[in-house]
């Protein structure tokens, strides 16, 4: 089954106000509608995510990859797997960051300059 379109999900919105005229009626519909379609987005994202982590670390494995395309290709995977970490941590409520297994980043340590007496 494909994933519906705008405009049909937009259908189905006005199907159920027009069949009920019912103001919860039609805010259940439009709650569905967008759930549903943030969902399948979400799972195509997600998917082409793990495609790309997939060959970025077959490319990887390559001994004769020059350095420059190695680091490149290093750089390309860690914001693969950043991002889904992000889409996972998205759809469990940010568990993982309850579990303290967060891996943000915070950036360099500041260092402040002693007081002038």
């Amino acid at each position: 089954m494909s994933p519906l379109s705008a405009e049909e999900r937009a259908a189905l919105v006005m199907q159920a106000w027009t069949s009920s005229n019912s103001v919860t009626e039609l805010r259940n519909a439009v709650v569905t509608q967008i759930t549903e379609a943030v969902t399948a987005e979400r799972r195509g994202l997600e998917s082409t995510l793990q495609v790309c982590e997939m060959v970025l670390g077959q490319l990887l494995a390559l001994p004769e990859l020059p350095g420059e395309l190695r680091v490149t290709i290093r750089v390309a995977r860690g914001l693969c797997l950043g991002s889904l970490e992000g889409t996972t941590e998205e759809e469990e409520g940010g568990a993982k960051e309850k579990e303290g297994m967060s891996r943000k980043r915070r950036g360099p340590p500041r260092i402040e300059a002693p007081a002038r007496r």
